[in-house]
């Protein structure tokens, strides 16, 4: 039976519920490599040095927030001032933020 655009939704998980598979399976891992992360360490380290150096970085995406960049173009800069959105020094202020 194909789908029919504002048709209700029926069956399935109700929205808002947490998938408890997810969570239960994050959990059992979670204290999975806390039991056992002395031998885990242990075992990292006994990788020459180029394998450890990619665990270590695949696992620190799970535990460092991604980095984003902030992009700014020229000609998004030029209508903020033309407009007169931003003086001179507002616009100084700003670039020298997005600069740290």
């Amino acid at each position: 039976m194909a789908f029919t655009k504002g048709k209700p939704k029926t069956g399935g998980r109700k929205i808002g519920i947490p998938n408890t598979v997810d969570k239960e399976l994050r959990e059992r891992v979670k204290e999975l490599v806390e039991s056992h992360f002395d031998d885990l360490a242990d075992c990292i380290f006994e990788l020459a040095q180029k394998e450890r150096i990619a665990v270590l970085l695949k696992l620190m995406e799970f535990v460092l927030p991604k980095a984003t960049h902030a992009r700014v173009e020229v000609e998004s800069i030029q209508k903020i001032t033309e407009g007169g959105v931003l003086s001179a020094d507002q616009l100084e202020r700003l670039t020298a933020i997005l600069d740290e």
